[in-house]
């Protein structure tokens, strides 16, 4: 298909190949935007079932607008193409990120994303019956996102494409119902969610055999694998998402939010550091086995096997080769005993040595280690140098580059280090968030909430950026208000110093001069500024020595200066608003977004205060009212009750000119409110 031509798309080159479909890199032609295209394979096109599925997936999607599930910009087939347009997800897949490895708390984010996606989808009626690594895939942000449903099932319709007894899926990740062909709903889901879990922990999935079906039997009949020993704190949580029982499980993809939340904030581990050279030095005299268990762990890496003891040789051989030595010569037995027994010696002094240097390592990673926490409860994480935790858990893993202690520390540091970041943010106190957002990009580049804490602290500048402008235009207002004053001073003091001369009347024709001036002043009032300066002009054309007419000048000057003015912040407030909007993924899903608004409402009230009576100010208000109003919809619609409170309390604050909020802040505290109530209770 190297020569495929849709309508409407320029294909630039294939993506990846399953086995129902191939998805290339194209451009949307009339949106001049690069989408994922899917297009269905040619040999399934003999059978009818399989385009009816594939449209299937495409309407599934539509009704499913969440931030974590692929949306479907177009569906439609051409020829013999069937074909489905999707945003692009550049990020690769989970899949991917898994072979790499991944720290443990983009773990835990990526499973509580996954688990709001499934929690929006049952609750739209569909369950997806397919999760696994590959269907995870991630925007440039760093955000998870779910895809390829076509598979899935509504949970209300009667009809269905599968039939019953059918069992669909990937057996690893399948559920023991799912297995056995059973009726499912969405903590079958749940269950493939916690395989995916247990595989990030252990580097390997919990069931696997030769074929299809043993895999399938053991997710029925054996039980939840032992964990290793320094990952025995997820074991809880890993027995209840991959129970037998659906009801033992979590019942929702909120419950188990819930329960990964507590697990994540009772996580015991320590964190602890010589300087490096000396500790690859240390490291290099013992060759010490690796510790089981890894919290970021590579995919498909598996324990060395044991080496068998070497076969014993029979007491009867052994009894003809000594009888055979000695017949020809017991000198030669005793010297071979004496070089043994030097040998022996030899080895033991050897292990004794190594022994040593062994418990000397070992003595001196405990003692960084504890020391590593005792910075870290003290506050030293990375400063200051020579005497921090990130050091020493470096230091640590120099020795022993498996050690987990020294990476959940590194894990953990990094963690506390992006906190510090976000209270410094909140205090807007600049140069300390980017000094720990710098120490936090240096031990964990990766860290999905770093990425989200940049973006705050980016937000937090335009702010900061937007006052200083707001602060500045204020200033030039003060100075322009002084200068007129200062001018209105200079022409009253001219007038009263002038000598009074007389003047012969001039014939009165049409209008006299204060009938100009006051017309000029009232349209100036009114801002009718192009109607004042004709009229200004009619006024110096009939009495060009008018004693007015400066002081009108620099009125109308003036009016049309700060409306200018005005005008300017107005525009880059909107062009602030416009640029967070083009962004990618749903308005409002980045947490840019909020910073953004808050931006753009000091510029607007800045506008307003070099310029009171501008027009547009109140339009770009109800505007910038609207934003606010699709956002916090936006997150009430998908159940992110937090987030829609967030943009509700800032929006609020604002006092914008109608009540359009107050009546959605008590929407959503119904929506929130029903949200909570048991079923069954009216």
């Amino acid at each position: 298909m190297s020569d495929l031509k849709i309508d409407g798309y320029k294909i630039l080159g294939p993506l990846g190949q399953g086995g129902m479909a191939t998805v290339y890199l194209a451009v949307q032609e009339n949106f001049d935007r690069e989408v994922a295209l899917k297009v269905m394979s040619h040999k399934l096109l003999a059978d009818p079932s399989f385009g009816d599925r594939f449209l299937r997936e495409a309407k599934i999607v539509a009704q499913l607008s969440h931030q974590h599930i692929v949306p479907v910009y177009d569906v439609g087939a051409q020829d013999d193409n069937h074909y489905i347009a999707m945003e692009k997800l550049p990020n690769g897949d989970l899949e991917d990120k898994l072979k790499e490895g991944l720290p443990l708390t983009d773990c835990f984010v990526v499973i509580k994303q996954m688990a709001l996606a499934l929690d929006y989808a049952v609750g739209k009626g569909y369950i997806h019956r397919d999760i696994k690594p590959e269907n995870i895939l991630f925007r440039e942000d760093g955000s998870a996102v779910l895809s390829d449903f076509g598979i899935a099932r509504s949970t209300t319709s009667d009809s269905q494409m599968t039939q019953a007894g059918t069992v669909v899926g990937t057996p690893h990740y399948m559920a023991p119902e799912q297995a056995q062909g059973l009726e499912l709903d969405g903590r079958a889901d749940l269950y493939a969610l916690g395989v995916i879990f247990y595989e990030m922990l252990s580097g390997h999935v919990p069931f696997d055999a030769e074929s299809a079906v043993s895999i399938g039997i053991k997710h029925i009949t054996e039980p939840v694998p032992t964990l290793d020993p320094d990952l025995a704190e997820f074991q809880d949580f890993v027995d209840t998402v991959l129970a037998k029982d659906p009801d033992d499980r979590y019942q929702t993809g909120a419950e188990l939010i819930a329960a990964l939340n507590d697990l994540e904030n009772n996580l015991k581990g320590g964190t602890q550091v010589i300087s490096a050279e000396h500790a690859k030095k240390l490291a290099a005299a013992v060759k010490a086995g690796k510790k089981p268990g890894q919290t970021a762990v590579r995919r498909g890496t598996k324990s060395a096997p044991k080496q068998q003891a070497p076969a014993k040789m029979p007491i009867i051989v052994i009894a003809v080769i000594l009888a055979g030595l000695l017949g020809v010569g017991g000198w030669y037995v005793y010297e071979q005993q004496q070089a043994e027994q030097f040998e022996l010696a030899k080895q033991q002094k050897i292990d004794a040595d190594s022994a040593r240097e062994r418990a000397l390592l070992e003595s001196k990673m405990s003692e960084l280690l504890a020391g590593a926490k005792q910075d870290i409860d003290e506050g030293r994480l990375a400063q200051p140098s020579g005497n921090n935790a990130v050091e020493k858990f470096q230091q640590v893993l120099a020795m022993s580059p498996d050690n987990t202690i020294a990476k959940r520390g590194l894990v953990s540091a990094g963690d506390k280090l992006i906190l510090m970041a976000d209270k410094a943010i909140a205090a807007k106190d600049t140069e300390a968030a980017q000094k720990h957002l710098k120490a936090a990009q240096a031990l964990a580049p990766n860290n999905i909430s770093l990425d989200v804490t940049r973006r705050a602290f980016t937000g937090l500048l335009d702010e900061i950026d937007a006052d200083k402008k707001s602060a500045q235009l204020a200033q030039a207002q003060q100075q322009a208000q002084a200068q007129r004053m200062a001018d209105q001073k200079r022409l009253a003091v001219q007038r009263a110093s002038a000598p009074k001369q007389v003047v012969a009347p001039r014939p009165t024709v049409g209008k006299n001069s204060a009938v100009y001036a006051r017309e000029v002043a009232s349209l100036i009032r009114q801002r009718e500024y192009d109607k004042a300066d004709t009229e200004l002009k009619k006024l110096k054309k009939t009495d060009p020595n008018y004693v007015e007419i400066p002081l009108l000048e620099n009125q109308l000057f003036s009016g049309l200066d700060r409306l200018d003015q005005s005008n300017s912040v107005l525009d880059e407030a909107q062009s602030l608003v416009d640029t967070e909007y083009k962004k990618p993924g749903v308005f409002g899903s980045n947490r840019s977004t909020l910073g953004a608004l808050k931006a753009t409402y000091t510029m607007i009230q800045a506008a307003r205060g070099i310029d009171p009576g501008n027009p547009r100010v109140s339009k770009q208000l109800l505007s910038l009212e609207d934003k606010y109003i699709v956002v916090v919809e936006m997150h009430s619609n998908n159940k992110d009750y937090g987030d829609a409170e967030e943009f509700l309390k800032d929006a609020i604050k604002m006092r914008f000119p109608d009540d359009r909020i107050e009546k959605l802040q008590d929407k959503v505290k119904a929506m929130k409110f029903k949200s909570t109530r048991p079923t069954g209770i009216f």
